[in-house]
């Protein structure tokens, strides 16, 4: 019997909440709370274009590369996948660089000794871009490593691979671009 008045107490006291809350109403939103919307580039869309150091101590500017197929790859030296993909991303800069394929690999987040050292380990060749402020992988809304877009001579997003991938998959997707 206790405990059934103790619900009851409970029950009550639970409604009359709810009743107050609905009656005072919520407050209104006068704008000051802005949100910010980021959306990633989408296949037929101008990739986004952003300046970035490299490894090597160069500058590098997406808009620069117009005329070549570009390969941007967002990977983290704790991102097994990513270390899965790199020998893949290099046999395809082996056999395409002459052709004009560039690479570029961006490493979210991390600094230039841990990217370096990843990167000497794998003995990469092409482009490796430090992001660690993120500001480019906010740019590109990259929520997970490996992403990798594919960019046409034109500046335009073609593809974008969620995950890993594979050189035969990304060879498909410049093989147009190679050709002309």
């Amino acid at each position: 019997m206790r405990r059934s008045i103790a619900w009851l107490g409970a029950l009550a006291c639970f409604t009359a909440a709810v009743y107050i809350i609905a009656a005072a109403g919520l407050p209104e939103r006068d704008g000051s709370l802005e949100t910010l919307t980021i959306t990633a580039p989408i296949p037929g869309a101008p990739a986004p274009l952003f300046r970035a150091q490299l490894a090597d101590g160069s500058w590098l500017a997406l808009d620069d590369l117009r005329g070549n197929p570009v390969i941007l790859n967002f990977w983290a030296t704790w991102c097994v996948p990513c270390e899965f993909e790199m020998p893949e991303l290099q046999a395809l800069y082996a056999a395409h660089s002459d052709d004009g394929l560039r690479i570029i690999g961006i490493n979210s987040g991390e600094d230039e000794k841990a990217v370096t050292g990843w990167v000497d380990r794998l003995q990469l060749q092409f482009d490796i871009a430090l992001d660690e402020d993120l500001s480019i992988t906010t740019l590109y809304a990259v929520n997970g490593q490996p992403t990798t877009f594919v960019i046409n001579p034109d500046g335009v997003v073609e593809k974008v691979f969620y995950g890993i991938t594979t050189r035969d998959a990304l060879e498909s997707e410049i093989a147009a671009a190679i050709a002309s």
